[in-house]
């Protein structure tokens, strides 16, 4: 995860502290004027070194936030960048986008999937209780969600967390009832859908972010076996950083893994990945390069995947 300069001060301020304390206790002891001295003199030096240390971390936090500025103010260039290479790479392929866990902004991935003309993009963000383990199942359903209505008000169908995401992948891939098991699960507030979906899609786009320690069985494992039964492709994305990545279990499964859409050329590697159908992108290894239609200068619009 990124350096953060507080931690660090923190750490070399604990040890130091530490130090002192020892050295100050054994001043305390009996002993000549001279051992006195060398250990006085011993504690300014650790004082010049921390204040030292202290200059070089505040240093270091002003590189990373204007590292931080640039980016941002880069961000709509390289967008606008991976919209141009990625035109027309995806068309006509149906996709739909399901935020799993506390992720990154779902935003711009959309954006970039509708630019290189996916089609029917859904956005569907899936309650973290799907993947709490046993204290979820116990649960009660949401507000207002009207799960109380539903099955004698217990917050999964029968079958629980895993037989739900199996269901899941189901109606995502047009099985029949797809749309009442879509809105079984908003009911019960289990998927927050931004737009009412059309079924079924060719491809699903998990994007991954921090998640229990239960998630891999408790719905990527099923929804990912589901998935391909139905013949649905998947691609599993997550940004830079994650805590806790869930893509080795993606890639257990066979699943294509982009490690980080949160940049641009991340972006670029999702499309790819989509188009294609296979490959594994960025941090997590075996990696694989750009594709050479993603290396070439930008000369208008899109053609064909």
């Amino acid at each position: 995860m990124p350096l953060d300069g507080r931690v660090l001060l923190a750490v070399v301020a604990a040890l130091f502290l530490a130090l002192g304390a020892g050295i100050a206790a054994g001043s305390l002891l009996p002993g000549d004027e001279a051992v006195s001295r060398r250990q006085e003199a011993l504690v300014r030096r650790l004082e010049e070194d921390l204040a030292g240390l202290l200059d070089r971390v505040q240093s270091l936090e002003r590189v990373l936030a204007r590292a931080h500025q640039e980016a941002q103010a880069d961000a709509p260039l390289a967008q606008a960048a991976v919209k141009a290479l990625a035109a027309g790479r995806l068309a006509g392929l149906s996709v739909a986008l399901l935020q799993v866990g506390d992720g990154p902004d779902a935003r711009p991935l959309l954006e970039t999937l509708e630019a290189a003309g996916a089609e029917a993009c859904i956005w569907a963000t899936l309650d973290q209780r799907w993947f709490q383990g046993r204290a979820a199942a116990a649960a009660p359903p949401v507000p207002g969600s009207g799960a109380a209505r539903e099955g004698g008000g217990r917050l999964w169908p029968e079958g629980g967390p895993a037989e739900a995401a199996r269901a899941l992948a189901r109606a995502l891939a047009g099985a029949e009832g797809g749309a009442e098991i879509l809105s079984g699960l908003e009911r019960r507030g289990l998927v927050r859908l931004a737009a009412r979906p059309a079924l079924p899609v060719q491809a699903v786009v998990l994007l991954l972010g921090r998640a229990e320690p239960d998630a891999p069985a408790l719905f990527l494992r099923p929804f990912l076996r589901e998935a391909r039964a139905q013949g649905l492709a998947v691609v599993a994305a997550e940004a830079c950083w994650t805590p806790a990545s869930l893509l080795p279990a993606c890639l257990a499964e066979g699943v294509p893994t982009v490690a980080h859409v949160d940049l641009a050329s991340g972006r670029l590697c999702l499309v790819a990945a989509v188009g294609e159908g296979r490959g594994q992108y960025g941090l997590v290894a075996p990696s694989r390069p750009l594709p050479a239609w993603a290396r070439e200068p930008v000369s208008g619009g899109g053609g064909g995947r």
